[in-house]
């Protein structure tokens, strides 16, 4: 006899969208039909799909390989057989890939120098000014 168990997940609103998709459906999904129903862009939809497919707690099951999302190729479906030792945990959503933290990074030093030059200019203005 197969027993059934709940779990409390914490999760983001956009992998909340992505489990009621497949939620009481046996059918498999391919990554672009996830993402057309969820009306999210393919970079967003392989950051959900990714979290939970390949991540610690695979609560769907993709076909191909492992550890990589491939939006050609890949069929999603629930996890039937999931099992955890904790009855509520939390499954994180990767944040930012390699390339697009490193944009991010020169963004937020250009803004940084802008921001240390004008306080140099405050702090020489104000110190002319002292007797």
């Amino acid at each position: 006899m197969l027993r059934t168990r709940s779990y409390d997940l914490l999760v983001s609103t956009f992998q909340a969208i992505a489990l009621l998709l497949f939620h009481n459906s046996h059918v498999s999904l391919a990554f672009r039909d996830v993402c057309e129903r969820m009306r999210i862009d393919s970079a967003t939809g392989r950051r959900v799909l990714h979290s939970l497919a390949c991540g610690k707690h695979r609560v769907l099951l993709k076909t191909g390989h492992r550890k990589v999302i491939d939006p050609a190729l890949d069929q999603f479906k629930p996890n039937k057989l999931f099992t955890s030792k904790l009855k509520r945990f939390s499954i994180t959503m990767p944040v930012l890939d390699a390339e697009r933290r490193r944009d991010l990074e020169s963004d937020v030093q250009h803004q940084r120098n802008f921001s240390i030059d004008a306080t140099c200019v405050l702090l020489s203005s104000y110190c002319s000014q002292l007797p």
